[in-house]
């Protein structure tokens, strides 16, 4: 259709059509027009939230005494068994989830329970707003309260996005795939981030209303999964509706997630031990005796290469040496061969050793004091916790250490022995449980949808490269090919 110079433009600016767009093009793509005039109606729908919740949030403190505005956080929070656990900062990042969780989720009449049968009787503050505004309330914000009210948090995967203008997620409880106009998340988010909260749609303009902040990893999609297979048991199909019966369920996982995430468990070494960096000293007078006593420690290196890279004095006998204490077969990843336990320094007069746990500290002393009985004297244990540790760790010895490493991965060698240990691992990996796919292996997750979306994503995050080090990305990338292609995963 010919649009006259005079009426008003397509694009709904308001302008007439010479003095808009015509100026720029003389024939508009429709999908432009489009996205124009959602646009300008997403603009004043953005403009009119932040208005009505302006308006609820006083109406909220009218309506609702402090003590149970309280018992409502205690409820988002799931009920914490330890509520101080709920700092300042916890409650900073959650702000964005629990705002809307109030107003529109939130059963503001705590003795009638909701569920998908009893939904219209279910008041949230938003409704009982409305009901006390119902003649009084702007069309749009009333628009707002219908569309928003009793609308499920849910867990979105970002399928798609176009930076500064839309976001296109996919609800992985229900499967719904939604485009949003969102100018900050789609600078932010990229395809394959997983996010929690609420996808509305309002006069048919989809948008964010209540979104976490934290970006949660492809790898813990699985136990996303494990909750959906849980709650499809209970219903025949996942929509919007049904999730309101598990709408506690999903908040306390992504809970659960964030405190994963922002409160890693303490770390463990390859025996299991919590880490903890001990370094022992003994005071030695005879270095080559010490060194010959103690090399068999390392079951991995040769005496004679170990000598070669000592120090020596003019009759050959060592003065200073390194040894690597090692240990046939790991605890941790059943394909390795040896396990490092600790380092061995040995000078003139000390003998310095150490290890990253308490057990292992306790495990060497008793070696090296049955094996050089006399020849060494215990002098102290220094203990510190790997925090300490690690921030003494600054960036340089990062630099360094990394050089080092890198120097060492140049030995063809060495990197030979690397690359079989990781197909060795690959190899055993596809046939083992993993807590990750709920204890089952990746082989037997093939024989269901839920558990082959799982797997999926967990090889995508395994093929993402970490850190710096590209020959070790390689061969994780090489590994999850392979698996890929032994079970036929495209």
């Amino acid at each position: 259709m010919k649009i006259g110079r005079n009426q008003k433009c397509p694009c709904g600016s308001g302008k007439k059509y010479k003095k808009c767009c015509l100026k720029n093009h003389n024939i508009i793509p429709a999908k432009d027009l489009e996205y124009k005039r959602s646009l300008k109606i997403y603009k004043k729908l953005s403009n009119d939230y932040q208005e009505l919740e302006r308006q609820l949030e006083t109406f909220t403190l009218e309506f609702i005494n402090k003590d149970t505005i309280a018992e409502a956080l205690d409820e988002f929070f799931c009920f914490p068994d330890e509520p101080d656990l709920i700092t300042e900062e916890v409650m900073e990042r959650c702000q964005d989830l629990y705002r809307p969780w109030l107003l529109y989720n939130w059963n503001c009449l705590p003795d009638m329970e909701i569920d998908a049968e009893n939904r219209e009787e279910h008041l949230c503050i938003a409704n009982v707003f409305l009901a006390d505004n119902m003649h009084n309330i702007d069309k749009t914000h009333k628009a707002l309260i219908n569309s928003m009210s009793y609308v499920p948090y849910s867990f979105w995967e970002v399928m798609d996005v176009v930076r500064g203008k839309t976001v296109t997620l996919q609800n992985i409880m229900t499967g719904i795939t939604l485009t949003a106009l969102e100018h900050l998340a789609s600078e932010s988010l990229l395809p394959s981030n997983i996010v929690f909260g609420r996808v509305v749609s309002v006069e048919n303009i989809c948008m964010i209303a209540g979104m976490g902040r934290t970006i949660i990893p492809q790898e813990m999609k699985a136990g996303i999964i494990q909750l959906r297979k849980v709650i499809a048991d209970d219903l025949s199909t996942i929509t919007d509706t049904g999730l309101i019966d598990w709408e506690f369920e999903l908040r306390e996982l992504n809970l659960d997630i964030e405190n994963i995430l922002y409160n890693p468990p303490k770390m463990s070494n390859t025996d299991g031990d919590p880490l903890e960096h001990h370094k022992l000293v003994f005071e030695i007078t005879d270095p080559d005796f010490v060194f010959n006593t103690l090399s068999p420690l390392n079951v991995v290196d040769t005496l004679e290469n170990m000598k070669q890279h000592a120090k020596t004095d003019a009759k050959g006998r060592i003065l200073k040496a390194d040894i690597t204490w090692t240990k046939e077969g790991n605890t941790k990843i059943a394909s390795y061969d040896n396990t490092i336990m600790g380092e061995i320094k040995i000078s003139e007069t000390k003998l310095t050793i150490q290890v990253n746990s308490a057990e292992r500290a306790e495990i060497i002393r008793k070696k090296v004091e049955k094996k050089l009985a006399a020849n060494a004297k215990f002098k102290v244990d220094v203990i510190e916790d790997m925090e300490a540790v690690m921030q003494q760790f600054d960036e340089n010895s990062f630099q360094e250490e990394q050089a080092k490493h890198d120097e060492l991965m140049k030995n063809p060698e060495i990197r030979k022995q690397v690359e079989q240990m990781h197909a060795k691992h690959w190899d055993s990996w596809i046939d083992t449980p993993l807590p990750a796919l709920g204890d089952i292996s990746p082989r037997n997750a093939m024989k269901s949808p839920d558990d082959k979306e799982a797997l999926e994503a967990l090889l995508y995050s395994m093929e993402t490269p970490k850190g710096s080090d590209k020959f070790l990305n390689e061969l994780n990338k090489k590994g999850v090919e392979k698996v890929k292609k032994e079970l036929n995963i495209r």
